[in-house]
């Protein structure tokens, strides 16, 4: 946990060194009982929170030469084929 001196030596002004230390000192005071009725341990989902689930295994990908090709000159990076 960082405490005021931590925060200053960072480059955080000191009175806000201050405040932002008191603030995150306290150690659990902000702590959630519940969520949405539910106690215990809770677990979201990317649904939960509106966000989109990244599957843990990717697709399978296959690239042709020129599908590279066309990606490297879109880039800039290589001049068009003729």
């Amino acid at each position: 946990m960082a405490d005021a001196r931590t925060l200053a030596e960072l480059g955080m002004a000191t009175p806000l060194a201050k405040e932002v230390a008191a603030q995150i000192g306290g150690g659990g005071g902000g702590a959630v009982r519940s969520v949405n009725g539910q106690s215990g341990d809770i677990v979201l989902t990317a649904a939960d929170v509106g966000a989109v689930a990244v599957p843990e295994t990717p697709p399978a990908y296959s690239e042709t030469a020129a599908d590279l090709a066309a990606a490297l000159v879109a880039a800039g990076l290589m001049a068009p084929q003729v």
